[in-house]
């Protein structure tokens, strides 16, 4: 879901997410929020400059916020042509726009640049990304590097209304990192690995503790709405509320 700037080499054309779909206990219900889910994130390539990406991970139909723990791999990514990112996010479709708040870790081979012309930092960072109105708010910072085999929790989460709508707040290893304002309370949550350019980046990511916020308290991601482009991913599969994602193979 990070917005780009500019056109880019690409070694891939662009491709469509493919969303497998799984019912949960006999109902259409997630085969119905997957649709959402893909609609909102293929008119994330919409934008002039928008570049291929791919997913995977799970999603949630609603909820009023989500968090996980994100780990890097052990050995520092390849990351040649373009980027990667592992990060939880709200998707919000509700005004006629695309919008959303998201928090992780990103890396890109040092040229590769998002909305606001910051280039993805070479080794793994925290970021934190603000899309509004389609693109008339943006806000974009990165933070301190993610250590290898390290764990980061991270949250966007509804935090209070005002003229009608919600502020958003975004944390990363529990400090705040902002609030947006301009959201419904509930939306549907994604917590996602995501390929940018090229095919051949090397993007690995583990999920734990993945959870989306009720009305008041916060819980396990409790359905099975996993999504995988195959290629380039694979997703190793433990529960509804623990995965990796993996580049290639396995």
């Amino acid at each position: 879901m990070l917005r780009t700037a500019r056109p880019s080499k690409t070694d891939a054309n662009p491709q469509l997410l493919v969303v497998l779909a799984t019912t949960v206990r006999g109902f259409r219900l997630s085969v119905i929020l997957l649709v959402t889910v893909l609609l909102a994130m293929l008119a994330f390539q919409s934008a002039a400059f928008a570049q291929p990406h791919w997913y995977v991970g799970n999603s949630r139909s609603l909820g009023a916020g989500v968090k996980a723990d994100i780990r890097t791999p052990s050995m520092m990514p390849d990351v040649g042509n373009g980027g990667i990112a592992n990060f939880v996010s709200n998707i919000d479709e509700n005004y006629g726009t695309s919008d959303w708040v998201q928090v992780g870790w990103c890396q890109g081979d040092g040229e590769f640049q998002v909305m606001d012309g910051t280039a993805l930092p070479t080794v793994p960072k925290s970021y934190r990304e603000a899309y509004l109105g389609d693109g008339a708010f943006y806000d974009f910072d990165l933070y301190s590097a993610q250590p290898l085999n390290y764990a980061r929790a991270c949250e966007v989460v509804a935090l209070s209304q005002q003229y009608g709508k919600w502020y958003w707040r975004t944390k990363i290893a529990g400090q705040n990192r902002g609030d947006y304002w301009g959201f419904v309370k509930k939306s549907p949550v994604v917590a996602t690995s995501e390929m940018i350019v090229s095919t051949q980046n090397d993007c690995m990511a583990g999920f734990n503790n993945v959870k989306y916020k009720g009305d008041y308290t916060w819980m396990s991601f409790d359905q099975d709405n996993r999504f995988e482009d195959d290629p380039p991913f694979s997703l190793v599969w433990y529960y509804t509320w623990k995965y990796s994602t993996h580049a290639g193979d396995l």
